[in-house]
This record gives structure tokens, sequence and C-alpha cells, in this order.
């Protein structure tokens, strides 16, 4: 026979209560710092498919000696004519015409169609990036990466005339990058 003991299995009130609020206080922490990591993930993705674009069209003109036109994709064969907001389509395609306004005179002049991140908005000094052979300038301009939430600042692809993309977090001057709104 073994003798009877007191011994509960189980939590008090007071443990339960404990742990609950413990773990309140830490999905508190936990979900801003995971919106600002996914916001952060998505805007580098969008930078990073912007650069490769940019690359792309820069070395596609140099291999083929022609013009090569990257930019917001209207839908209807015509780059959209922005303003300053792109769509989250764009194209690249060789420039038969050689001149705004720039557009696709056949569907095989598309070289490369790619859609942005969602949740990210774009912004460019320019409706098109024009990438020309070697010894010929190509347009330079500045394409800004904005989070709507403001869970991340800024970003932004810089292209030199040269054509050479780069990342920025900052103006050349130290300033920040503006975003509408």
């Amino acid at each position: 026979m073994q003798p009877k003991t007191n011994r509960q299995d189980g939590l008090t009130l007071l443990e339960v209560i404990i742990t609950l609020v413990v773990a309140l206080a830490m999905t508190g922490y936990a979900v801003p710092q995971w919106s600002r990591l996914v916001a952060s993930n998505r805007q580098t993705a969008t930078v990073n498919q912007i650069i490769g674009a940019v690359q792309f069209a820069r070395s596609k003109s140099i291999a083929l000696h022609r013009d090569v036109v990257l930019c917001p994709d209207r839908g209807d064969g015509f780059c959209a004519a922005s303003g300053d907001t792109w769509p989250s389509r764009f194209l690249v395609f060789v420039d038969e015409e050689r001149g705004p306004p720039y557009q696709l005179l056949e569907p095989a002049q598309i070289l490369l169609a790619g859609t942005l991140p969602d949740r990210m908005s774009v912004h460019a000094n320019r409706d098109a990036f024009v990438f020309r052979p070697l010894s010929v300038r190509s347009s330079n301009g500045t394409v800004r990466v904005c989070d709507p939430d403001n869970l991340v600042p800024p970003a932004a692809v810089i292209v030199s005339v040269t054509g050479r993309p780069r990342s920025a977090r900052r103006l050349a001057g130290g300033g920040a990058i503006p975003c509408p709104g």
C-alpha cells in the first residue's frame, strides 16, 4: 500500500494569468517587428528587381547595338506616362522608333516583362530609361521605392548616365529620399 500525497497536477490561476501576460507582452513586441521585417524584405526585393531590370536592359543594349527601353507598362504596347508613380508592371524592349513616345511595334521586341512586388509604391523622375550602346549617353535618373505604411524608410535605385544602377538609402547630400504622402 502506498502512502497518500497531496500532489496537484495542474496550474494555479495565478500561474495562468502570469503566463498570458508574458505571452501578450511578447506578442505586442514581436508583431510590429515582424511587420517591419516583412516590409523591409518586400522593399529589398523591389529594389533588387529594378536593379536587375536596369542591368538586363543595359547589357542587351550593348549586346544588340540598339537602344533598349525600360519603362512602366501601360498594358497596350506603350510606356505609361507615369508623371511620377509607376504601375506594378514594367517592360524592357528594343526601341525601333528611337524616341518618345516609347512603344512596342511588335511583341517580338519585348526582351523582359516583369511585375513588381505588391505593397510597395514605385516612383521615378523619368517615364522611361533608355539604354544606348557603348560610348553613347543613356538616360539617368532615380527610381524611389516607398512603403505606403511607412514601416521602413524609402530606398532608391540611382541610374547613372552610363546606365549603371546603384541602390541608396539617402540622397547624395545626405537628406532623406522623398516619397509622396
